[in-house]
């Protein structure tokens, strides 16, 4: 929904599942994805849950990075003539 001037708009959106859905415990990925470490008859939540830990994951590592970047160029600052 939209407001504008206290007016409420509904915005339609296209259903592109012809009004089908289904529960993403009930999709299962029949071949393992060894990326993630799921073995083969995984669910779709089982994906999507260890596709977030491991973007946290990979957050977590830049941010580490990021902090050894910037202590290694303080040290070179001082160590410049």
């Amino acid at each position: 929904m939209a407001c504008e001037n206290n007016n409420i708009e509904i915005v339609q959106i296209p259903d592109n599942c012809n009004g089908e859905r289904k529960s993403t415990n009930c999709v299962i990925y029949p071949s393992a994805i060894t990326y993630l470490g799921l073995p083969s008859e995984s669910t779709a939540t089982q994906v999507i849950d260890n596709l977030l830990l491991s973007l946290v994951d990979a957050r977590n590592r830049i941010e580490l990075l990021e902090t050894l970047t910037s202590d290694l160029d303080a040290r070179l600052t001082i160590l410049e003539p």
